[in-house]
């Protein structure tokens, strides 16, 4: 059976700083964010892109109560060729091509199968971060959805790890999000809440070296995010230093159509594990 690969993405949630936006998202505002996406996902969300082309959610599966399993695919016009008493004739049709997703609602890690014909990884999640965002629920409450795909920092590790020295730790960072409660940037994103901040970036340097210590650290908990590093370091045997990237190797997760359809919840435990992995090194890597 063929292997299907998922890669990683990971999906947070903010108020917005102009509060909430109709007497409605006032009862909404109250929920938890694990419950407003879960609703936003539940509403079926449609988002029209260029050339009258629908993205949507669709083919809703309950795994259990934290996470869901469903097709998120496109539509639009499409003109097909056909023999018509000896004369080839175009008829307007519609095509329709999806995906699966896999979603835990308690972290906002969403695995999504990876599709060379639905464009580049990062461009496919913005879209589904854009289709949820054209929810009901998430306009009522005064949501922002935003988010990343989750880059692999195992080189990048590996850099830190070797480097003879490091002169420059570089990340972007957000607004506070409940599921990083335990975030190491976490002062960084209260900051950034209090001056009403989303894209944000900071750097530290030190001519004569950070103290790599707590870099691997820092560098977790910002992939994890979906968020993004880089570091200026001079390796052994090297006079200049260069600098290192955590993008360039998406998180992906590998699986099958059978499992997809058929054993749904190892898949989103496979998930699980790669990301509390990548969080936290449990598995050393």
């Amino acid at each position: 059976m063929k292997n299907i690969d998922l890669f990683l993405g990971r999906i947070k949630m903010y108020f917005s700083s102009q509060g909430i936006l109709d007497f409605d998202g006032a009862q909404l505002q109250a929920k938890g964010r694990s419950e407003l996406l879960s609703m936003a996902i539940r509403s079926r969300p449609v988002c029209v892109f260029r050339g009258d082309i629908e993205w949507r959610v669709a083919n809703l599966f309950f795994i259990d109560k934290k996470s869901i399993r469903f097709c998120f695919g496109k539509t639009g016009p499409k003109k097909e060729g056909k023999l018509e008493n000896g004369d080839f004739v175009s008829i307007n049709d519609e095509s329709s091509e999806y995906i699966y997703c896999f979603l835990n609602l308690d972290l906002g890690i969403c695995g999504i199968q990876d599709n060379s014909r639905f464009g580049k990884n990062d461009d496919l999640f913005n879209k589904l971060l854009k289709t949820i965002s054209s929810s009901d629920i998430v306009k009522k409450s005064g949501i922002i959805v935003d988010g990343g795909v989750i880059e692999n920092p195992k080189t990048f590790l590996q850099v830190i790890e070797e480097a003879k020295r490091i002169t420059k730790f570089t990340m972007t960072f957000s607004r506070p999000n409940p599921w990083d409660e335990e975030d190491a940037r976490k002062n960084l994103a209260i900051m950034s809440e209090n001056i009403d901040s989303y894209d944000n970036k900071i750097f530290f340097s030190s001519k004569n070296g950070l103290k790599k210590d707590f870099l691997p650290k820092l560098t977790r908990a910002t992939v994890s995010s979906g968020d993004t590093a880089t570091i200026r370091a001079e390796m052994p045997g090297e006079t200049k230093a260069r600098t290192y990237f955590t993008q360039g190797s998406t998180v992906k997760v590998t699986t099958s159509i059978g499992d997809i359809e058929g054993n749904p919840q190892d898949v989103i435990e496979v998930i699980n594990g790669v990301y509390e992995n990548i969080r936290h090194g449990n598995r050393g890597d």
